[in-house]
């Protein structure tokens, strides 16, 4: 009998800022009812990721969801994944900062659930070689990204259906490819779609693998997906038909095939991320190029259409394309460099003690300034939400500040500093002291571009600009048509 390994994962996520009532409707909407739903299958093993952040609030919030989740691990069918507890985007972080975040979640779900995560969730699915080395250090045994990551290194699509390894300086990391195909049948096609194509790609070896790992919220908070998913009983339907086909069709976690099975190959993957990211992080000058859009390519199999159509989208095009996106970024480098300082210099006017808190305080506020979802612009917003880059802000003031409180001894100073803040080769004059600090760039004229106001951890330049996205092109065309 032929057979096929199904691995099926979620994420789930809410960036530091986000408005209470949105994490209301999540938990209602999507998270509580996808666990229920699952512990009415026990046979179904799955794999899942929640950011720290959610962590956090499912603590101080709901505890019994924990508790969920607690019987669900120690009964094997649930496998929980790490990440960067705050979910930031990790080639953009310095590494100390990388390690730190991953290892607070690592932490967590060690002490909760009382078992140590093996795999971790890339935030976006963000990829860059470098990443092997922190990654192995952090005893990460796999990942997951997007079978567009195997592509775009030259890989076919019958190639993809088991993991490989990769390497960095001999450190080693596994990487899993997520199908794009899986992402749009599930859960937006009836079941028996899935099944069918799950069926069709099963081999009389057995050892090949089909990996879904999406959104946890396309599963009740998405437009219509509760009512869909759960009132039309979609996912109930779905583990049913999984239940039925277990002969064909087994799943499992992440870490039970990779305990099972050998890697497919060793590859070396290119910077990449989901493909719709690609064309959102394309500079606007070169994605206006583009006549076809992601929506309008509907064939599974036009791997080449889709490489030349996103070539040369990369995450960090979107720093060149929003200076506001920039200035944050470099001002969380900026944070994380003072703090790291401090922890390597003399420990001079404040006791071993005291002097720690305040480090350890200041590197979870920053930490939570690099929670991504500020630095970058896609379908759900994120640049253009003014309340997420405040609380980007909020947090990054508020980590200067316990730095500073540990730099100059809780006595009141003044900071001047001549440096390329923003990273484009001319200096910048950064003024600071205990209230305010004002950031002026002499290459625009003495323009003042950041000016933070301390008692309140806020900056009130916090402003975006408008310019041309790549949709308003689409929209405007829409608009012609209808008239």
């Amino acid at each position: 009998m032929k057979k096929i390994n199904f691995l099926f994962g979620i994420h789930c996520h809410q960036p530091v800022g986000n408005f209470p009532e949105v994490f209301r409707e999540a938990y209602f909407n999507s998270y509580l009812p996808f666990i229920e739903m699952m512990e009415g299958h026990p046979t179904i093993h799955f794999t899942a990721h929640y950011s720290g952040i959610l962590y956090e609030w499912f603590a101080e919030n709901h505890p019994e969801f924990l508790e969920k989740l607690k019987v669900l691990v120690k009964r094997g069918q649930l496998e929980l994944m790490t990440g960067g507890f705050y979910e930031p985007i990790l080639p953009i972080i310095p590494d100390e900062d990388k390690l730190g975040q991953i290892e607070m979640e690592t932490d967590f779900i060690r002490k909760n659930f009382l078992k140590t995560p093996r795999g971790l969730w890339l935030a976006e699915r963000i990829w860059e070689p470098h990443l092997t080395k922190p990654l192995s250090l952090a005893k990460i045994d796999y990942i997951t990204v997007d079978d567009y990551h195997f592509i775009s290194a030259g890989m076919d699509e019958k190639d993809l259906f088991g993991y490989y390894v990769t390497e960095e300086e001999g450190y080693k990391l596994n990487v899993f490819p997520i199908s794009k195909h899986l992402r749009y049948l599930v859960p937006f096609k009836m079941p028996h779609e899935t099944i069918e194509y799950l069926k069709g790609i099963a081999t009389d070896e057995g050892g090949r693998v089909a990996i879904l790992a999406d959104d946890g919220e396309k599963f009740g908070v998405w437009p219509g997906t509760h009512k869909w998913v759960y009132e039309d009983r979609w996912l109930e339907n779905f583990l049913v038909e999984l239940e039925k086909n277990h002969e064909t069709i087994r799943t499992a976690t992440f870490s039970e095939y990779l305990d099972e099975y050998p890697p497919a190959g060793r590859i070396y993957l290119p910077t990449a991320s989901y493909a719709e990211m690609m064309e959102w992080a394309l500079p606007t000058k070169a994605g206006i190029k583009y006549e076809k859009t992601i929506e309008e390519i509907k064939s599974y199999g036009k791997y080449e259409e889709y490489k030349q159509f996103i070539r040369g989208g990369f995450f960090r095009n979107f720093f060149a394309k929003y200076p506001e996106a920039n200035n944050m970024h470099k001002k969380m480098l900026y944070v994380s460099e003072k703090i790291s300082t401090l922890g390597k210099g003399k420990k001079l006017g404040l006791s071993t003690e005291a002097r720690d808190s305040r480090i350890d305080i200041a590197k979870h506020r920053l930490w939570k300034g690099q929670c991504n979802c500020a630095y970058w612009h896609g379908v759900f917003g994120g640049l253009y939400l003014n309340y997420l880059r405040h609380a980007v802000y909020e947090n990054l003031i508020a980590a200067e500040i316990e730095a500073d409180k540990v730099a100059y001894r809780n006595q009141k100073f003044i900071e001047v500093r001549n440096v390329d803040f923003d990273r484009d080769g001319a200096d910048e004059i950064l003024v600071s002291n205990d209230l305010i600090s004002c950031y002026f760039s002499p290459a625009l004229g003495g323009c003042l571009f950041e000016l933070d106001y301390k008692p309140k951890l806020y900056n009130l330049l916090n402003g975006l600009a408008r310019r041309e996205e790549t949709y308003h092109r689409r929209i405007q065309a829409a608009g012609t048509e209808a008239k």
